[in-house]
């Protein structure tokens, strides 16, 4: 590797609290070669060979037989050899003594240290082994220096053998402990290094640097080899399960895995380490690997946390709630620190609804966090901050850590000088505690208050040995795909649209509702078959938050964009933020819905190019922020309703943030405001409607970014989906109004005898695939591995992945690292995304418009898109060919709508930024592939068929896609569905499943063209193709 991931554990500062044991042999006048740093060691020997100790006991035999010989003569002579630097005749005089007696261990221990002076240390590690163990004076230095010098020789195997024969002879021996942690931290055997870490707590000999090995177990501790100023004690990694735990660390799973893979094939890591491999494996969604694994799992394997962590992964994704907690539960008893069990405890119990519960274990999470980022603030360049040192310290109290506590607390009385009696004071404390039972956390604080034995033991289906083949590690072969080819069109079609976030330009330090940034609907308002389009505008600034420029309405003819804004009535100056469409009133126009901060407007369509003005949800006081709407019959009764997602009911969203006096902006996490309760204005039929709560249940309150109406659980009826913003997301679903919670009661909202209850927690979708909530913004839906079943790509922040939630058939998994998504989206903050078939080869793509909250040091602010190609086994991420330039730019994304602009079968798209032209990227992908789109016009269900689905046969598979409202981050998608067809040139079928529940064949249709389908007509009809050549190429 050319590039060694960040240290996780930094090292800085190391302060040794007592005297440490040095090897020496009894009546050796010279000083001991090596001590208890590793940086004090002798240099490794250079081409030294290995002999047997015998053999280095020759000489003159004359001289041994003399019988004038004495030894105490001849061991002065060497001594005066050695000071004259005379290191040949010291050896020979002590050989002569040795001659006389092989066993003198003195002696022996004296030639091996002049060997080693002469950079032979393997020979004195030979003679060293010469001497008995149960030698009384000399076996245990012995021992204890034959160890040290195989750390020189990188026989790492034999010194940790040696060593640990040290420990049975000395158990509380403070330098083997450290040597033997040192070690294991080296290899990424961390776990195992902690027992000894613990023990130098106890006896009160540990240095800094250990302390921080103690905050998260699971991660590496590591020094870079490539430094050009390595530290005196450098913990370079040594062997492959080290650079995997590195790899770890920086969740580049699948890396891991791979450098891991040849020395677990060979049977060569102890069981700690094989326990790490199954991590791995469930970590890097390789379930191939981890059922090979699974088999190969014994008793030595199971006792640590490790093991226990990748089960309850396992079973968690398997929705088995009950043995999951119980496996968190093992591998949080052996491991107190493994975040991630703690994440994935939280999601098991929410789960099951034992909230009180989980939220103890998140919280414990947030601790843990906020420890590890002041000990490792500790440990960066520069002076420590004595606050640090103090967060430290009672974050681990929190956590009942007690001992650790007071060992920081000495820490941080030395950094500050304080006086010997409260340093004294202090070491007392630590001395009581370091002797009593409650030095470390029992089973009870580890637990967080649960009791294992409450949850079952997981019951795993163990396969046979010879069932499970391991596949070669590494990438999946990449196959070839025609390069995408984009180009941004807007300027040429007359799209002369920048989204302002305020009445001049602002550079940063961004209000929360300015982050949000606006949204765009495509339509065809006018029925002329060109798709049209409105696009929401900003520029106001508090206290009306009324701007000087207006939303817009842009009708499409003959390829030309002609903006109609004043004419039609659609005139809006507030400031707006999400915009959808679709026929509400049932007339056959889309009619047009807008989220304002302090108010909504819904657009009737008049039929004659002009609309008419409705507002609804007042909010004078402007403590509202709408992110996104959707339009679409969630209450069962063919009517559309509006969902509208209240993001924030916080009136400080209006405040700009503050900025450090160093000039840093203070960004405000949106944890810190009000979170909203989205709403749904439910249709009347009459025209009007009644806006409600979805829910009053207490998981309501949300901060809610993007939402899709479909058939989520393929039952009769719609439910919705909620991305959102740090806290988990939502999947409400309609279901008997006999609840548990008396606060969840029919309503208007949900229907006669219904209520709305949040499943996403029950079904795998409410967090990622870490545990954790996440960012939630732009949503895109498609089938992306072919099972027939709505899957949801998710985007999130900075330095976090993107979720892909597989549909399963009533449960998700978050499959974003098998799919090769995580590398890639974390380098990014992703914002609307849309499933587009770019090359109609038949298998979704995913394109992302980029770009950061607030400017921050060390993150990007602008940011480019990003389009992700479907390759069935993964996802890859592909440069895009433009033309005009757009694609290598950066840019505050943030809103995206899919659409064919020029009706041509290839898939463009609009995306909207904050303070810059809004780009349309037309498709201009050469490709001989055939494509079907279809639009559907629903009579017993509503006009839109939202959660209609649509499957073409073809010979050999079957493609499935869907009407959806919503469309994801603040837009709406142009309503059709669209099929690539890859090389097929003929569609055996099509059949419509209306949310009606009627289903609908149509035989044989014709390829590349446009049909719209109508509920209970037996008939396609072909729409014809705009010309739009002009712009196809």
């Amino acid at each position: 590797m050319n590039r060694w991931p960040q240290v996780c554990l930094c090292v800085c500062l190391c302060v040794c609290l007592c005297v440490c044991l040095v090897w020496a042999a009894p009546g050796c006048d010279s000083e001991p070669v090596a001590g208890t740093d590793p940086g004090d060691q002798l240099p490794l020997a250079q081409g030294g060979n290995e002999v047997d100790a015998a053999d280095l006991v020759v000489g003159d035999s004359e001289k041994a037989g003399d019988p004038g010989f004495s030894r105490e003569s001849a061991l002065t002579a060497a001594d005066d050899s050695m000071r004259a630097g005379q290191t040949q005749r010291a050896i020979s005089e002590l050989q002569r003594v040795l001659l006389a007696d092989p066993n003198d261990a003195e002696v022996l221990f004296r030639l091996a240290n002049v060997q080693a002076s002469l950079g032979e240390v393997a020979i004195a590690v030979e003679l060293l082994g010469a001497i008995p163990e149960d030698h009384p004076q000399a076996g245990l230095a012995a021992l204890g220096q034959a160890a040290d010098w195989s750390m020189q020789l990188e026989r790492f195997e034999e010194a940790e053998r040696l060593y640990r024969k040290v420990l049975a002879r000395a158990p509380e021996a403070a330098v083997v402990h450290r040597q033997l942690a040192f070690l294991y931290n080296r290899q990424g055997r961390r776990h195992e290094a902690a027992v000894h870490l613990q023990e130098l707590c106890r006896l009160g000999n540990v240095q800094q640097d250990e302390l921080h090995a103690m905050m998260v177990l699971g991660h590496a501790i590591f020094d870079d080899p490539n430094s050009a100023t390595p530290r005196k004690k450098a913990y370079f990694p040594i062997g492959p399960a080290a650079e995997a735990r590195m790899l770890y660390t920086a969740s580049r799973y699948q890396e891991a895995l791979a450098v891991l893979d040849p020395a677990v094939r060979a049977g060569e890591v102890p069981p700690s380490i094989l326990a790490f491999y199954g991590l791995l494996s469930v970590e890097s969604q390789d379930e191939q690997r981890f059922q090979w694994w699974l088999a190969r799992a014994d008793a030595s394997v199971q006792e640590y946390a490790e093991y226990w962590a990748a089960v309850g992964t396992h079973l968690l994704s398997q929705r088995r709630f009950s043995e999951a907690i119980r496996a968190f539960a093992e591998s949080l008893n052996r491991d107190s620190t493994d975040i991630a069990s703690m994440r994935r405890i939280n999601q098991s119990l929410t789960a099951l609804g034992q909230q009180e519960a989980a939220d103890k274990w998140i919280d414990r999470y947030v601790v843990q966090r906020d420890v590890t980022l002041a000990s490792n603030a500790i440990g960066e360049s520069g002076p420590p901050s004595v606050d640090s040192y103090r967060t430290v310290a009672e974050g681990l109290d929190k956590l009942n850590r007690p001992l650790e506590a007071m060992t920081w607390r000495l820490f941080e009385a030395f950094q500050r000088k304080a006086s010997r009696e409260e340093v004294e004071a202090l070491n007392q404390q630590r001395m009581k505690l370091a002797a009593s039972e409650q030095a470390f956390p029992g089973e009870a604080e580890r637990m967080c208050g649960i009791s294992r034995e409450q949850y079952p033991l997981p019951k795993m289906e163990i396969p046979e040995l010879s069932s499970v083949t391991l596949p070669a590690a590494g990438e999946i072969p990449t196959e070839s795909f025609v390069a995408p080819v984009f180009k941004n069109v807007a300027t040429e079609v007359g799209l002369d649209h920048n989204y302002q976030i305020a009445s001049e330009a602002q550079l940063y330090r961004f209000a929360l509702y300015q982050s949000l940034g606006g949204g765009a609907a495509a339509l065809d308002y006018d029925l002329d078959g060109s798709i049209d389009l409105y696009l929401a505008q900003g520029s106001g600034d508090p206290p009306n938050l009324v701007g000087a420029l207006s939303n817009l309405l842009y009708r499409n003819v003959a390829g030309q964009f002609e903006e109609t804004t004043t004419v039609s009535g659609t005139v809006d100056k507030r400031y707006s933020i999400g915009v959808t469409a679709g026929d509400w009133n049932q007339d056959g126009f889309d009619d047009i819905v807008v989220a304002n901060i302090g108010n909504k407007v819904l657009l009737l369509n008049n039929g004659d190019g002009t609309f008419r003005r409705h507002e609804f949800d007042s909010d004078p006081a402007m403590d509202v922020l709408t992110s996104s709407v959707a339009l679409g019959d969630v209450t069962g009764d063919a009517l559309p309703d509006i969902v509208s997602l209240h993001y924030v009911e916080d009136n400080t969203m209006l405040k700009r943030p503050e900025l450090s006096e160093d000039g840093n902006v203070l960004t405000v996490s949106p944890a810190s405001f009000v979170p909203g309760v989205d709403r749904i204005a439910v249709n009347d039929g009459r025209g009007g409607f009644q806006s409600e709560k979805v829910s009053d249940s207490a998981k309501a309150p949300s901060t809610g970014l993007g939402v899709v109406i479909a058939d989520w659980d393929g039952q009769p009826g719609n439910e919705m989906f909620v991305g959102n913003d740090v806290r988990p997301n939502h999947l409400w679903s309609r279901v008997s109004s006999a609840s548990e919670d008396p606060r969840e009661s029919s309503s208007a909202v949900s229907g006669p005898g219904r209520t709305w209850q949040d499943v996403a927690a029950l079904t795998g979708c409410a967090h990622g695939s870490g545990g954790v909530s996440t960012a939630s913004m732009g949503i895109a839906v498609a089938d992306f591995d072919g099972n027939g079943k709505r899957d949801i790509h998710i985007t999130n922040f900075y330095q976090e992945p993107v979720s892909l939630f597989m549909n399963r058939g009533g449960s998700f998994e978050d499959r974003c690292v098998q799919y090769r998504l995580h590398r890639d989206s974390s380098s990014v903050l992703g914002f609307g995304c849309q499933a587009m078939d770019y090359n109609n080869d038949g298998r979704p793509d995913v394109a992302v418009t980029n770009g950061n909250i607030e400017k921050a040091p060390g993150e990007p602010l602008q940011q480019s898109p990003q389009l992700f190609v479907n390759l069935g086994s993964k996802f890859e991420l592909t440069k895009v060919q433009d033309a005009s330039g757009y694609w290598q730019g950066a840019y505050l994304g943030r809103g995206m709508t899919r659409l064919d602009f020029n009706h041509d079968g290839r898939q463009d798209f609009l995306i909207t930024h904050l303070d810059s032209p809004s780009a349309l990227m037309m498709n201009q992908t050469e490709t001989p592939n055939h494509w079907l789109a279809v639009q559907l016009v629903g009579t017993t269900s509503e006009r839109n068929a939202i959660g209609a689905q649509v499957d073409v046969h073809l010979a050999d598979r079957v493609l499935s896609n869907w009407i959806v409202g919503g469309d994801g981050y603040l837009s709406r998608n142009q309503p059709t569905i669209n099929f690539g067809l890859g090389e097929a040139d003929k569609v055996t079928k099509l059949v419509v499943t209306w949310p009606s529940g009627e289903q609908q064949t149509y035989s044989s249709p014709v390829v590349d063209q446009y049909l719209l389908l109508v509920e209970s007509e037996p008939r396609a009809y072909v729409q014809s193709s705009v010309d739009l050549n002009e712009f196809s190429q």
